[in-house]
């Protein structure tokens, strides 16, 4: 999550700035909260609502500026965005509301109706008649569309014929003259935020500096300042004012980095003070993951600048939503979900987390067996720049879409798709804490599905686990078409284990439907095992206790009594 600003009024409202991980948690007064207003940024007022709204009044000024701003009651019952709903505020209130098992209160009118909202799509800034065209859209109306220089689009922007107009353009003279046009559509501008700001400065240069070469440069080229997302510079000067003092986002390169890339203007001068011949072009270049300049290097005497438009694939996230409940969703998760552009997965998991998504997001189900194809689609979309997520239920590293995607990816020999694993709690660690301590020593998790495993090999390692004493968590223990293998497994590991060894099995771990059950090898029966449980038979030191399993840390050689 972003940076989260925390104003509480009471050691109630600190824990529960401390829960939602706030980054800075002030007590509230006008100084402070003066102090972090700024465009972009997230503040939270853990307080009533109607107390928020006369403290932030003074402060708000032209729509589409400012933080974005929500309130948490002091209950932590509800989050409610009051500002910047559509910049990020509903994003937010999503997030600290999974967070908090609070109901974030969205009551702006393009979520009610699940429309996309024209000011929210990522990676844009829009400008023009918004307040018109979104109501319009809410209705049902579909914009024409102008984007005479093919950027990419948000994907859920339908286009139609409607009393909409829409352009697409970074370039200030087109955006105006297509603003000021006489029509009785609504008019709205997308700015595309994919530009790159490469900055280089002396030590004594300052924001006015760097701000009259940008300027001037912006206009030679006819590109908009608004589609500015990020400021490169070399790390010695990441900090300093004249940079800034821009508020905008910094990355920042080492010289080392900074000297791998080639640049069409090289410096001896800024060799020779910085250690690397370029800052400004090779910084613009390595965060556009681009060899391409939009604006080659421009020079005032304290700053030098270049522009870039960033080339990169979207990035792609294989989430794990754990067992289902959702306090044991992850935040990591819960953030994920709220701010990429696009959501793919089997239907029943898609569901489950339906109360985190926004209409300016692509949400695609489909059924289950249908794993190769939406990674495929993730894939697809990810080459197009959008960012996706795959969601999985447990751990999208055990026997799950993790390593189904990446081997997808290394055969169509992909390599520029920044990808994540967002872990998950796996449903051998839901099923262990409902059946108490059984994986408190070694043990391995074992797939009796022979679909894309053989037989043989499976019971190899039933047979080897078994020898070894490991506990062992069986998935994919049973279904209508593989009715025998679980009992063909439970035969191998009484060679090796007495009958009286504990074995528990736990069916749709903390969903609504969830039951379990702790029994021994001997008395088993596998009647009511089903492809939504999980199996774990404990090792010659498991032992019952209360009817919960428990294997001790310490381990007694399988040969010798248990006293």
């Amino acid at each position: 999550m972003s940076e989260v600003i925390s104003f509480t009024l009471s050691q109630q409202g600190d824990e529960i700035a401390l829960k939602i991980g706030s980054n800075v948690i002030e007590r509230y007064s006008r100084a402070a909260l003066e102090k972090y207003w700024q465009d972009d940024a997230q503040l939270v007022l853990i307080m009533a609502t109607p107390a928020a709204i006369r403290i932030i009044a003074p402060l708000i000024g032209e729509k589409g500026h400012g933080p974005s701003v929500v309130t948490i009651d002091a209950s932590g019952t509800f989050v409610t965005p009051i500002l910047g709903a559509h910049t990020s505020a509903n994003q937010l209130a999503r997030q600290l509301g999974a967070i908090l098992s609070a109901t974030p209160v969205i009551t702006t009118s393009s979520d009610t109706t699940n429309t996309p909202a024209l000011d929210a799509f990522r990676g844009f800034y829009a400008t023009g008649d918004l307040p018109r065209a979104i109501a319009l859209m809410t209705l049902g109306s579909r914009p024409q569309i102008s984007n005479p220089h093919h950027f990419k689009l948000p994907l859920t922007l339908v286009p139609g014929n409607d009393d909409i107009e829409i352009v697409i353009s970074q370039n200030p003279s087109e955006i105006q003259s297509f603003l000021d046009r006489q029509t009785t559509s609504a008019k709205v501008a997308l700015i595309p935020k994919n530009l790159i700001l490469g900055v280089g400065c002396s030590s004594n240069a300052t924001t006015s500096d760097v701000l009259r070469l940008l300027k001037t440069t912006l206009a030679e080229a006819q590109l908009d300042e608004r589609a500015i997302s990020k400021v490169a510079t070399i790390d010695s000067r990441s900090k300093h004012d004249a940079i800034t003092g821009l508020g905008i986002d910094i990355v920042s390169y080492s010289r080392a980095d900074l000297n791998r890339v080639e640049t069409p203007n090289p410096s001896p001068t800024v060799s020779r003070f910085m250690g690397t011949p370029s800052v400004c072009e090779a910084a613009a270049m390595l965060a556009g993951h681009t060899r391409k300049l939009t604006v080659e290097k421009r020079k005032s005497e304290n700053v030098t600048v270049a522009i870039t438009q960033a080339q990169k694939s979207g990035r792609l996230f294989l989430v794990g939503l754990g067992p289902g409940e959702k306090s044991l969703r992850t935040p990591a998760a819960t953030q994920v979900i709220t701010s990429v552009d696009a959501i793919i997965g089997f239907e029943q998991y898609v569901d489950s987390v339906s109360e985190l998504f926004s209409p300016n997001q692509l949400i695609e189900r489909s059924p289950i067996g249908s794993e190769r194809e939406r990674a495929a689609r993730a894939i697809e979309l990810c080459t197009q720049g959008y960012d996706v997520a795959i969601l999985g239920s447990g751990d999208p590293g055990i026997y799950a879409l993790a390593s189904l995607t990446l081997e997808l990816l290394a055969q169509l020999d992909i390599d520029d798709i920044q990808f994540s694993v967002v872990p998950g709690i796996t449903a051998a660690l839901s099923a262990s804490s409902i059946l108490g301590a059984p994986l408190g020593h070694d043990h391995c998790y074992i797939s009796l599905s022979d679909l894309l495993t053989p037989w043989s090999a499976i019971e190899k390692r039933i047979s080897h686990a078994a020898q070894g004493d490991f506990v062992c968590v069986f998935y994919n223990p049973k279904s209508k078409t593989r009715n025998w293998q679980l009992d063909r497994a439970i035969e191998i590991l009484l060679q090796y284990r007495p009958p009286s060894t504990p074995i528990g099995y736990v069916r749709e771990a903390y969903r609504k439907d969830q039951s379990f059950h702790v029994t021994t090898l001997a008395d088993f029966k596998s009647s009511t095992i089903d492809m939504n449980t999980v199996v774990i038979v404990g090792s010659t030191n498991t032992f019952l206790d209360h009817g919960k399993m428990i294997t001790p840390r310490g381990y007694l050689e399988p040969t010798k009594e248990r006293s």
